[in-house]
Formats: C-alpha cells, structure tokens, sequence
C-alpha cells in the first residue's frame, strides 16, 4: 500500500489573463521652436488613463530649439521630424499618416489635459454616431473659458481677420480656431488627407471643418470636459507669416466660393502688403507663397 504523501503540494491556480487595453487614439502634437509649452501637454498626456489606449505623436516641425530632443524625457512618445517647417498641413498629414488610432487627438502645445480627457471625448464620439469631431471646454488658470469656436467665415469676414483683425464671426460650433479637436480619423482619410498642395500654415483647418459641415457632420462641444490653456502662441510663432496667412485665404476662399472670389481677395491682400510697402510680401501673396516656400 502507497503511503500517503504528507506534504501534498497546492494545486497551481492559472493567473488571470491580463486583457490589453485596445489602442484607440493617436495624440497628435505638432510643435514648432515651443519646448517649454510641448513638455506641459506631454507631461499632462503621460498621467492619461489608461495611458496604454493612446499613442502620442510628436510632430518636430523644423525646430531648431530641443524639441529635437524631447524623446529622452519622454520616451514612450513617437517624434516624427521634418527637415524644416513644412507648415501645420503637411505636419498634420503626417502625423495622421503615422497614426494607428481609430481617433486623432490634435493637441496644440501649451494645452494641459486632464487624466481622464482622452477618455472621455472617446466616449462621447462611441456613444454619438452623427459626430464627427468632438472639442474639450479651454480654460485658462483662473478657470475662465477662453476656447475660441465660431461659425465658418464669409469671404468678407476671412479677409477682415487676415488683414489683421479678430475673428469677426457669429460664435458658433463650426469651427473651433486652433483649438484642441478629436476627430474620427476616417473622416480625414475619405477626403483625401488635408490640402497640402495649396495650403501652409494657415487654411487647411478652415478647409477640413467646411467639408465637415458640407458632408452634413457635426462638430460637438463637450462643455463638462475642460481642458487647461498654459500657452496659445501667436499665429507668427508658429510660422505663418502674413504671405502665408494671406494665400492660405485666397486659396479657402477659391476653392469653396468660386474662382472669381478668391482672386478678388488674392488681389486685394496682395495690394495690402503694397500699401505697407512690402513689396516681397506683394509678390508672395500674388505668386501663392505659403510657409513650405513652394
């Protein structure tokens, strides 16, 4: 008879499977000579939960500052650098280009996220089918709101603005001015990428939220997830002198309100630069300058 073994040994209970978090979103940062303001939103984006259903793309738009370096206090990000500024449409081709995430999360630097922002616009574009993009409330460190979201402009309202005033629109939810956006990334891919042809720095947005308007999409305001506003730099940090500016509108306007409208206003921001005795300026704007130099 087998003695009875007087130290059996414990069953071995399997370990739970550990279910990997599907990644769903690619943040994408495009950053130009703007160190300080890219290290807040990454380190912001670092305490994004859960961190693993997001990927975060650096966009190095020609910097020559240590943006060129960021990967070495942030690794887990992705830097994606260009020889020069290419301006923001052919940077925002690329990144949506690289991207592997069902949404895109463009987040200018200097803009802070909460841990659960990524999160959340997530849910609101799973639970709303008709929306198409889908923008955090901005706030500034007083807790004022400061996101800046107004209709598509005219013709008349565009040259206005590029002659060197404020947006003069109707505020609205058309189009939300350099602000934090998530979009489906398939909405970007069925047109054809943004216009990197005939825009710079300036316009391939204006174009992008037109088509979205025009292809019967909406644009959403998710007023319960704010977002914080360190830093908005100016138009002209980013790179878009008013050549680009100026092109960047003529080229919107042509496109979306005919051929004779967009050369008017070509004509007459070109006849601006004139009168300010730019006569480089005269002649960009006349030729189709834009940032890239082509």
């Amino acid at each position: 008879m087998a003695k009875p073994d007087l130290h059996p040994k414990p069953e071995s209970v399997p370990l739970p499977e550990t279910v990997p978090v599907p990644l769903r979103v690619s943040v994408i940062v495009i950053a130009h000579n703007q160190v300080g303001a890219l290290r807040q939103s990454l380190a912001a984006l670092e305490r994004s939960t859960p961190r693993e259903m997001l990927e975060v793309l650096v966009v190095d738009a020609g910097s020559d500052d240590s943006t060129r370096d960021i990967e070495t206090d942030f690794p887990a990000i992705k830097l994606l650098r260009t020889p020069k500024n290419f301006g923001w449409t052919k940077s925002a081709n690329i990144g949506t280009r690289t991207a592997k995430g069902e949404f895109l999360f463009f987040l200018p630097p200097g803009v802070e996220v909460q841990t659960d922002t990524v999160e959340r616009l997530t849910a609101r574009l799973d639970a709303e089918s008709d929306v198409t993009v889908v923008c955090p409330v901005e706030r500034n460190s007083s807790g004022e709101t400061v996101g800046r979201s107004f209709q598509l402009p005219s013709p008349a309202e565009l040259s206005a603005r590029v002659s060197g005033g404020q947006w003069p629109m109707a505020s609205g939810l058309e189009f939300p001015a350099g602000a934090p956006i998530m979009i489906r990334r398939q909405a970007i891919v069925q047109i054809n990428y943004l216009d990197e042809k005939r825009y710079g720095q300036f316009g391939a947005d204006l174009d992008l939220f037109y088509q979205v308007k025009r292809g019967g999409r909406r644009v959403a305001l998710a007023d319960d997830v704010p977002v914080l506003v360190r830093e908005r730099p100016t138009e002209l940090a980013l790179g878009t002198d008013p050549v680009d500016m100026a092109h960047g509108a003529a080229t919107y306007t042509g496109k979306w309100f005919g051929f004779g409208a967009g050369l008017g206003m070509r004509v007459k921001l070109a006849l601006s630069r004139l009168g300010s005795l730019d006569l480089g300026g005269f002649v960009g704007v006349l030729s189709g300058s834009k940032t890239d130099g082509q």
